[in-house]
């Protein structure tokens, strides 16, 4: 595995253990189990009550407690979660409330479980095995003066949680990134270094996509996204993403190069940096792809807007009412009998012809099945309608022979040349389409019965036909 490929393993390794911080309060609510279990005979309606809700303003109250105290009375956590169940209810009772939050309470502390750590079990990628992650939302701690008195305070779970209940300006997250990564590449740090590396790149894809995303829904229905009002500022921000990146990017680079000198005795230190170095390079490339897309974009949305305005051509289409069903009603008897086969046939619903399911029949014969009683019958046999080919054989030579003829006085060829001068001859709709499969033919060496040579040589548009353009060149010619 390479040094990259571990590093994506360590980080996805590490936003799964935080994913998996906020399970147990995700499944107070997913879990219909888990929920009927806290709410149990309280005689409260589960869809009256968010019990996340509760579970977050108590880990909430904690912190706040603990700005001017060792932690947080248990006392007070319930009478807090109690405070939000009587918001959410107001026609609950007092005890009632106090129970529903008691019992929350004692989820966060896993109270089930003695109290213990909340173990949840995943898959660790850097291990390649199944493994427990433990933690816990809420500590129990001892007053340092007062023997007597304990305190609630936040465990590691809790603190997380609480953290990214924060919302902070991805500027000010990414200038706070950027000074972290200076200091880590001076005190030799560079796995936290990477780490804040890998965000910014996860950053930079995030813009991308919006922008990816915004183009196709634009390409879809124009009318559905408003460029002006949702992407352009999203744009803006790309822009100043790019400009603050591409500059300190540079500058890291350099600062990692003057470090690996001095570290290059240092053999696990030299490895880290170079992962580190990698990283950066590789969220480089990432920055490149963001500003041709930046570059591009508003650009493109005018194209797509432009086309909008096109005028379609008009398609011909009966009316059913005017040319098929009245003419018939004002038609003589003998005409509408004469019909009717022909009208019934017409109106009929389509049948597909039966077609013979090897996935259905090997599933078939390897159940095992109870043996049904013999009766003396006579089997059913249906036998298959082979289907019709698209393009007849001698069809298919015919223009076989006329594709040859063509490359063959050209000397060379392109695939939208040859579209072209089969139009300009006349050659109908069904040999068009049976001239773009004996190109594609010609493509394969093993089916290509004239050994053309073959290359690719950018795109074409022709009366429908739409793909890569190919150039076929005569070896003789070659």
């Amino acid at each position: 595995m390479s040094e990259l490929a571990a590093t994506r393993h360590g980080d996805l390794a590490g936003q799964q253990k935080k994913l998996l911080l906020i399970e147990p309060i995700a499944r107070l609510e997913a879990d219909q189990r888990v929920k009927s279990r806290v709410l149990g005979n309280l005689g409260v309606e589960p869809d009256r009550v968010d019990l996340r809700y509760i579970a977050l303003s108590m880990l909430d109250h904690v912190m706040e407690a603990s700005a001017f105290n060792p932690g947080a009375d248990a006392t007070e956590i319930v009478a807090a979660g109690r405070s939000q169940i009587e918001r959410m209810i107001p026609e609950v009772d007092e005890q009632t409330a106090l129970k529903l939050a008691r019992k929350v309470y004692d989820h966060l502390r896993n109270a089930a479980k003695r109290y213990s750590a909340i173990s949840v079990e995943y898959f660790d990628a850097l291990k390649s095995n199944w493994s427990f992650h433990e933690f816990h939302y809420l500590n129990l701690i001892p007053d340092p003066e007062d023997g007597d008195k304990v305190w609630i305070k936040l465990g590691d779970a809790g603190q997380m949680v609480f953290l990214g209940m924060l919302e902070v300006a991805d500027e000010l997250l990414e200038e706070a990134e950027l000074i972290m990564m200076r200091k880590a590449i001076e005190r030799g740090r560079f796995e936290d270094a990477q780490g804040a590396a890998a965000r910014a790149r996860v950053r930079s894809i995030n813009f991308k996509l919006f922008i990816q995303d915004k183009l196709y829904r634009a390409r879809r229905a124009v009318g559905t996204v408003d460029w002006c009002a949702d992407v352009i500022p999203e744009l803006d921000g790309a822009r100043e993403h790019l400009n603050r990146r591409l500059t300190e990017e540079n500058e890291l680079l350099r600062r990692l190069s003057e470090k690996m000198v001095v570290i290059k005795d240092d053999a696990d230190a030299l490895r880290a940096s170079l992962g580190l170095k990698e990283t950066i390079e590789e969220s480089q490339s990432i920055h490149s792809a963001l500003y041709r897309e930046v570059s591009r974009a508003n650009e493109r949305f005018v194209e797509l807007s432009t086309d909008a305005f096109e005028e379609r051509s008009a398609m011909p289409c009966h009316d059913p009412e005017g040319e098929v069903l009245l003419p018939l009603l004002k038609a003589p008897l003998a005409v509408s009998v004469a019909l009717s086969e022909d009208v019934w046939a017409s109106l009929s619903a389509p049948t597909m012809p039966r077609l013979l399911d090897i996935g259905l029949l090997f599933e078939i014969a390897t159940s095992d099945r109870p043996e049904d009683p013999v009766e003396e019958e006579e089997d059913l046999i249906v036998p298959l309608e082979p289907l019709r080919p698209r393009h007849p054989p001698e069809q298919f030579e015919r223009i076989a022979q006329w594709f040859a003829l063509q490359v063959a006085q050209l000397g060379k060829a392109q695939l939208s040349q040859l579209l072209s001068l089969a139009v300009d001859q006349g050659l109908s709709e069904s040999d068009l389409r049976c001239l773009v499969l004996v190109a594609i033919r010609s493509m394969a060496a093993s089916d290509d019965p004239y050994d053309l040579i073959v290359e690719l040589s950018g795109a074409y548009r022709n009366r429908g036909f739409i793909g890569d353009d190919v150039m076929f060149r005569w070896r003789e010619a070659a």
